[in-house]
């Protein structure tokens, strides 16, 4: 709860893959938590419960987290499984209308990210031979890039009006790649570790990375921004997030446990006593 006591615990016998999403399965403003295994998708309420017909037992095992979206009042997610094919499930876990198993897609060990567009949601797959693919909401691919640096981040998705941009950073390269599927490399002045990028306006853009003492920021054309430095030698994530409408850089520090808290001209904010910096 929010006074940090515990509601319930479920003991499920197998080790949850990924993150848990938290969803309103019935839309009457009761939450329920939908996660999965290697061989199951589960869905509980806040007692604990297993909810609606779940669990539901994957036709394979899993080789990454599900990625549930919502669209108005319904929901539907994704998962990838180790016959290298992506699986669509509505959220009754019957399969998804119109999508049938994506094979071909190779080996996908991690989830796959939502591109929320103009023209409706997309997916962004990213297999272990740095292969990033984007599919439309039916399966049909869109594009796909060969041939990319198997990077730790995920990658950032920027919106610039009607339009977006899929970025990362590996070494000393940024990624940049159109919604189009043209990919561009940019040179990059220290190799990056973690990398986050979001819009400045409908052509521009700013983007973090961390080095091995410091997180940096340079906007879309490589001009330097500002710099921090840290005393941690493990920044293992940087994300931005939205709090009341204003824009924070989030930074995990795994050495001294703690998640700390920037504005975007990396002023310090706030700093949090984490017990895991795995996930945000």
């Amino acid at each position: 709860s929010k006074s940090r006591e515990i509601i319930c615990t479920k003991r499920l016998g197998e080790n949850i893959v990924g993150r848990v999403s938290q969803m309103d399965y019935y839309n009457n403003g009761q939450l329920q938590y939908i996660f999965n295994s290697t061989t199951h998708v589960f869905m509980l309420d806040r007692a604990g419960n297993d909810a609606a017909s779940y669990p539901l037992r994957l036709s394979h095992d899993a080789t990454a987290g599900l990625t549930l979206i919502k669209s108005g009042h319904s929901y539907r997610y994704f998962v990838p499984c180790n016959n290298v094919a992506v699986y669509g499930y509505e959220a009754n876990g019957k399969p998804l209308s119109g999508w049938s198993p994506k094979g071909g897609m190779g080996m996908i060990s991690r989830s796959l990210q939502v591109i929320n567009t103009k023209k409706g949601d997309a997916l962004l797959a990213f297999n272990d031979n740095g292969k990033l693919m984007l599919l439309g909401s039916k399966g049909d691919m869109k594009w796909s890039v060969d041939n990319l640096p198997l990077i730790s981040q995920d990658f950032s998705v920027v919106e610039m009006g009607d339009d977006f941009l899929v970025m990362s950073a590996a070494g000393n390269q940024v990624i940049e790649i159109s919604s189009d599927g043209n990919d561009k490399i940019k040179p990059l002045v220290d190799s990056a570790g973690s990398f986050v990028a979001i819009a400045t306006s409908d052509t521009g853009y700013q983007y973090f990375f961390s080095g091995l003492h410091d997180v940096r920021s340079y906007d879309g054309n490589g001009e330097f921004k500002n710099a921090v430095s840290l005393k941690s030698d493990i920044i293992n994530g940087i994300n931005i997030t939205d709090i009341a409408g204003e824009k924070y850089l989030l930074v995990k520090d795994a050495s001294a446990g703690k998640i700390l808290v920037y504005d975007l001209s990396l002023k310090a904010v706030a700093e949090y006593p984490v017990t895991s910096t795995d996930l945000f």
